[in-house]
C-alpha cells in the first residue's frame, strides 16, 4: 500500500530532495518489502510441503499400527503354539520315564521266557 502511494506520487515530486528522500529512506523499504515478500512466499511453500509430508507421515503411522497389530496377533498365535508344544513335551517326558522304568521288568520277563523255551 505504501509503495502504491509512492508510485502514484512519483509524477508529482521530481525534485532533488524527493530523489534524495527516496534513495535514503524509501528505496531501502522497497527492497525490504521485496525480500520479505519473497521470504513469505518461500515460507508458504515450505508450510505447504510440511503439510503434505505430515499427511504422508500420518498415513504411514496408521499403516505401521496396522502391521504392529498383525504382528501382535501372530505373536499371540506363536505363544499359544509354544504352550501346546511344551504341554506335549511334558507328556512325552512323563511317558518316556514310565516306559524306561518298565524296561528292567521287560528284560527280566524276556529272560525268563528264553529260559523257559530253552529248557
Amino acid at each position: 500500500m505504501f509503495q502504491d502511494l509512492r508510485n502514484d506520487s512519483s509524477g508529482v515530486w521530481q525534485d532533488e530532495t524527493s530523489r534524495d528522500i527516496a534513495r535514503r529512506y524509501l528505496d531501502p523499504h522497497q527492497d525490504n518489502d521485496a525480500r520479505m515478500l519473497a521470504g513469505l512466499n518461500e515460507l508458504n511453500s515450505a508450510l505447504d510441503e510440511s503439510a503434505s509430508k505430515l499427511e504422508t507421515a500420518d498415513g504411514l503411522g496408521k499403516e505401521g499400527a496396522e502391521h504392529a497389530e498383525r504382528v501382535a496377533e501372530g505373536l499371540e498365535d506363536c505363544d499359544q503354539e509354544l504352550r501346546s508344544a511344551n504341554a506335549g513335551l511334558d507328556d512325552f517326558a512323563e511317558l518316556e520315564s514310565e516306559a524306561r522304568s518298565k524296561l528292567p521288568v521287560i528284560h527280566r520277563l524276556v529272560s525268563e521266557a528264553n529260559s523257559a523255551c530253552s529248557a
